[in-house]
């Protein structure tokens, strides 16, 4: 059987012919034009005499006319190449004088009726001949190619196959109407059974950089200044601002070697398509980083006037490894395909050529990684994590994880404490800990805050709602996870050991977590009122928690999401889940001896909206309820085939766990257990009537609980580690 390969007179074509040829495959090759003939390894002088057919792929009769009996795969690359010279209505000439790019004659009627027919004629043929697998050469143009450099505006960046595709002329155009005719028939096909089902790939690529061109690589900025946003036209109409020199439209700054494109048709003829893809997969193709020696921000920057510029979004899950990350996503073109493309920033000819570029960051270099989904405040970025298999069998896509930093990072990379966040608290909610003779000093320490998953600043559910295009957050992102996650943040920071990871309540869990998953790297442990595991008393308590979301009208099971019918049932449903909260979160002695009374309240009413209602009044019902299922999840045995001794065994580090006496979720007595099991474990219980509360002493009358932690958490620095 063989591959049919269209358009081989052309160079793209004619090098996958010669590819799959070499390779020791059987190829029919179709053009409307003859192939040259080139003495010692012309297109031609690899094919099998009778092979080649001279079809005009727009007459369907023709296309019938292929041997199809004998066809098992097709690579579809026949088409105009590119936009045509013709001009869209509405595009101001004088904006399109330079196109940067070499532009088809025919008109963009042409161009789509030529496009469009080739494709529909290859793809039903090859439908209803049963063949295996249809590769179609698409184009990234098909997201927004523009005569007009700055008319196409992305929503994020780097595009991804799930950005919107908004052609501006024909040629994308007709590449979205052949993945279009693709699902068309992957989809018709699917609900027979008995049929042998075509199932499709379209390779979106960007511009081909030719093999003997590559050298050029990297190209300078031709705009070196930030243009002006507007300028007044002759009527007093604002108007965008152009200089003589500007870059070419955005989709234009990537590139791809000859060879890796050929490459990727190869692979996707046989590599196994994601179920979710439904018989057809849209694969961007292209290298890593973008084409010029500029740093891809400072690009965006000098390409639109500020306005649009400060809109375009930065993707933190998909940034890549480099200032000149390319504005295309080729992540799924790796996992699908497995495909590692070229890139002038690991060629060390281009590298010497040029002076001008950012090198590509080491793991121990990447500290701090600067860009982020929307600016962040003064010490704080975003980690990238791209898919990640978690505990449960779920992944975890496009995400990333927000941290801040306080202090200097010494040389050595030896004065690291963590401080992890506690269940709905952010790195801003923890800064009274951060103080010059504090419980964590930044004056002899950096203190690496880090919000866990699922708090609204790193990646959780109300970034990716169920009618984004952004992968679903996971239903449960484990203790283990979160562990993970962060090992694999200090080893983009280069950070081999911590002398403390702290936490308090879910940041204890996850502290624990960390010292039993990544025990080479954490020196110490301490953990305030938290566990290692959600015991059957604690989980009552979430489970009501849960259950108030479920019952609240908004609730949607399938989608397991949250989404108020009106603000009163969603104020109504926070009230609620809040005085759950009322009930666990202190003490019954502090409510029996009246103790919200002596730090200010006027009432237990008053208490309760007050320090209850008002903390949740403004909280993602989405973001707590995967929260909940994380804490609930705690369970350190897990990890070690069920065995809490085996777990607790596995850490070689001094812990510290000081519980308070009177807590409802992590019981001292538990926590005591758990103390002198460990093999260098410190107990240092709280007495308080505040209950769970006592361990986050940011309230004026909690000194005493706060003078305790701070001590203690001092005194604990000072321990020997020997880790």
């Amino acid at each position: 059987m063989a591959t049919l390969v269209t358009g081989a007179a052309g160079r793209l074509g004619g090098a996958v012919a010669r590819s799959l040829s070499e390779k020791g495959m059987r190829v029919i090759a179709t053009d409307m034009h003859d192939l040259k003939i080139e003495k010692g390894g012309g297109t031609t002088g690899l094919l099998v005499d009778g092979d080649f057919h001279r079809v005009d792929l727009r007459d369907m009769k023709e296309v019938q006319g292929l041997p199809w009996e004998d066809i098992e795969r097709v690579v579809h690359v026949a088409a105009f190449p590119g936009p045509s010279r013709e001009v869209s209505p509405g595009v101001i000439l004088e904006r399109a004088k330079d196109p940067k790019i070499g532009l088809e004659t025919v008109s963009q009627s042409e161009l789509l009726i030529g496009n469009v027919a080739s494709a529909w004629n290859i793809m039903e043929c090859a439908a209803r001949a049963g063949t295996k697998r249809l590769v179609f050469s698409s184009s990234a143009f098909s997201y927004g190619y523009s005569h007009d450099p700055v008319a196409f505006v992305p929503k994020y960046l780097p595009i991804d196959e799930d950005h919107p595709q908004l052609p501006y002329e024909t040629y994308g155009l007709s590449k979205v109407i052949g993945e279009l005719s693709a699902s068309l028939l992957a989809r018709a096909s699917s609900r027979y059974m008995y049929m042998i089902r075509t199932s499709y790939v379209s390779l979106e690529f960007t511009n081909i950089i030719k093999k003997e061109a590559f050298d050029s690589l990297p190209w300078p900025d031709p705009s070196p200044e930030p243009r002006e946003s507007r300028k007044i036209g002759q009527n007093g109409e604002k108007l965008l601002n152009f200089g003589p020199e500007y870059l070419p439209t955005l989709l234009m700054w990537g590139y791809t070697h000859e060879d890796d494109v050929v490459d990727a048709h190869i692979l996707a003829l046989d590599a196994e398509l994601p179920a979710e893809d439904k018989g057809h997969s849209r694969i961007i193709i292209s290298a890593n980083t973008t084409r010029y020696a500029t740093p891809t921000q400072r690009l965006l920057s000098r390409h639109f006037p500020k306005e649009i510029s400060e809109k375009i979004i930065l993707r933190p899950g998909a940034l890549a490894e480099c200032e000149n990350f390319s504005v295309l996503d080729n992540k799924k073109a790796k996992q699908v395909l497995g495909w590692n493309p070229r890139c002038w920033q690991n060629d060390e000819k281009n590298l010497e050529n040029s002076e001008k570029f950012p090198k590509v960051l080491e793991n121990s270099e990447r500290f701090p990684t600067i860009l982020t989904c929307e600016p962040t405040e003064e010490g704080t970025y975003d980690f990238p994590l791209v898919a990640t298999k978690l505990e449960f069998g779920e992944y975890l896509e496009n995400a990333w994880v927000r941290y801040a930093i306080h202090g200097e990072m010494n040389k050595e990379k030896s004065n690291i404490i963590l401080l992890l966040t506690s269940f709905d608290a952010t790195h801003r909610d923890v800064t009274y800990h951060i103080r010059p003779g504090g419980t964590l000093d930044p004056t002899k320490f950096c203190v690496i805050v880090i919000n866990h998953l699922g708090n609204g600043e790193s990646y959780s559910p109300s970034h990716s709602p169920p009618w984004s295009s952004h992968p679903r957050y996971p239903r449960c992102v484990s203790p283990f996870d979160q562990a993970r996650v962060i090992s694999l943040l200090l080893d983009s920071l280069g950070i081999e050991k911590v002398q403390l990871a702290y936490g308090y309540s879910m940041g204890a869990i996850h502290s624990l977590h960390l010292a039993a998953s990544d025990p080479e790297r954490i020196r110490r442990v301490a953990g305030i009122c938290g566990g290692v595991r959600a015991c059957p008393t604690n989980k009552v308590f979430l489970e009501s928690l849960r259950h108030c979301i479920f019952a609240s009208e908004g609730w949607d099971d399938k989608s397991y999401w949250f989404s108020p019918s009106s603000p009163k049932s969603l104020s109504a449903m926070r009230k609620a889940f809040a005085r759950i909260y009322a009930g666990w979160g202190v003490s019954s002695e502090f409510y029996e001896t009246a103790e919200y009374e002596k730090i200010g309240y006027e009432s237990l009413e008053d208490f309760s909206i007050q320090s209850y209602e008002a903390g949740f009044q403004t909280g993602d019902m989405n973001n707590l309820l995967a929260q909940i299922d994380t804490w609930r999840s705690a369970d350190l045995s897990r990890g070690f085939e069920g065995s809490l001794a085996d777990a607790l065994g596995s850490m070689r580090c001094p812990v510290l766990l000081m519980p308070c006496t009177t807590d409802k979720y992590f019981l001292a007595e538990e926590i005591k257990d758990v103390c002198q099991s460990l093999s260098h474990g410190i107990y240092r219980p709280i007495n308080s009537s505040w209950g769970h509360r006592a361990g986050d002493p940011w309230r004026e009358t909690q000194e005493h609980q706060a003078n305790l932690i701070r001590e203690s958490v001092n005194d604990f620095l000072q321990v020997d580690s020997k880790v």
